[in-house]
């Protein structure tokens, strides 16, 4: 009788954490992504991560740059790799209006950079502190 109450215990508490890692991830799906044949791998690899509206609302990239970034996130055979990188390329090309704007006059600029070993350790968009340096 204990050992049934256990396994049920047991089996419930894992129904409950695979039921909530299922809603994580469907939360993740923020946004519908254009149709095509490598959309479902897409959603299955990039929202065991993020939210698709990281690349719905990113400045886009080419197929060349879709890869490079891809590979600072997360080791895939290159099949998967290309399959993703086409897709991306196809429906979230780089957006005209993400060039950067050229300034006039004089510029004091500095930089420093960290190494950031691992995949997914991929610190990006820079920030202005109130002092008006970028972080």
């Amino acid at each position: 009788m204990m050992k049934q109450r256990i396994t049920t215990m047991v089996l419930g508490l894992a129904a409950m954490a695979l039921s909530g890692m299922v809603s994580a991830q469907q939360d993740r799906r923020d946004v519908d992504l254009p149709d095509g044949d490598a959309k479902p791998l897409v959603e299955g690899v990039c929202t065991g991560c993020h939210r698709l509206s990281f690349i719905t609302d990113s400045v886009g990239n080419s197929h060349e740059d879709w890869n490079k970034v891809l590979s600072t996130m997360i080791a895939l055979p290159d099949e998967q790799l290309n399959t993703i990188s086409s897709y991306l390329a196809e429906h979230f090309p780089k957006k005209a209006d993400s060039y950067p704007a050229i300034i006039d006059g004089p510029v004091n600029v500095t930089f420093s950079e960290w190494l950031v070993p691992t995949l997914g350790s991929r610190p990006h968009d820079p920030i202005e502190a109130h002092d008006g340096s970028l972080w």
